[in-house]
């Protein structure tokens, strides 16, 4: 993400790696340094950010003027000011440590807790199978059920692959055919306030007789 305030410009990149530690570490090593010259490459160890941190400062300031990057846990941060003209007000290294504490300050998960956590599709379907392509007006409905085992908040995002119109102003959400025949995709994409995700997809065919 980019923050902004007036012409200063902060990028972070946050990852979380699903496996083990040594993988935040390793994604920390690969994306860490986007941008970065090999040539300028004036890093240290950071002080107190981080199971293992980086504190950059650019002799070349229209590369990358300062940048920390850490892991913790298995999750990997990049801070790094991209501001245009001199250099952000914003203590970069403070901001990391920050956020380190913020890490910190969460569920020591294993990664069967983790998964348990996500939201949960009972049911994803269209009311009605076909479609047909000529009848003016048809269309047909979604029948959607997600839970969130820990109550928060879900938002709830419909696609298609195929020429459907999605209409989400109503509930429930109407699909009526466009300009194609065939078999398409719908897809069912929720997310929780922790941005944990689960996938749900249905068909439903549009026939033109």
């Amino acid at each position: 993400m980019i923050l902004k305030r007036g012409s200063e410009q902060i990028w972070l990149t946050v990852g979380v790696a699903h496996t083990s530690t040594d993988n935040a570490q390793e994604m920390m090593i690969r994306e860490g340094f986007q941008g970065v010259r090999p040539v300028d490459m004036a890093y240290q160890r950071g002080e107190g950010i981080g199971d293992v941190s980086f504190v950059y400062s650019s002799p070349a300031p229209e590369v990358v003027k300062r940048l920390v990057t850490f892991a913790r846990n298995n999750v990997m941060c990049r801070v790094c000011d991209k501001t245009d003209d001199g250099a952000t007000t914003v203590d970069i290294p403070q901001l990391a440590r920050d956020l380190d504490a913020k890490i910190q300050q969460g569920a020591d998960l294993t990664p069967a807790q983790f998964e348990a956590q996500r939201p949960a599709v009972g049911e994803f379907a269209t009311a009605k199978a076909s479609l047909h392509l000529r009848e003016a007006l048809d269309s047909t409905t979604l029948k959607v059920t997600v839970t969130d085992p820990q109550g928060g908040a879900l938002r709830k995002i419909v696609t298609t692959t195929g020429k459907l119109n999605i209409d989400t102003s109503v509930e429930p959400t109407v699909l009526r055919p466009t300009n194609g025949a065939g078999t398409f995709t719908v897809e069912l994409l929720a997310v929780n306030p922790f941005l944990q995700y689960q996938t749900a997809t249905t068909t439903v065919t549009v026939v033109d007789p």
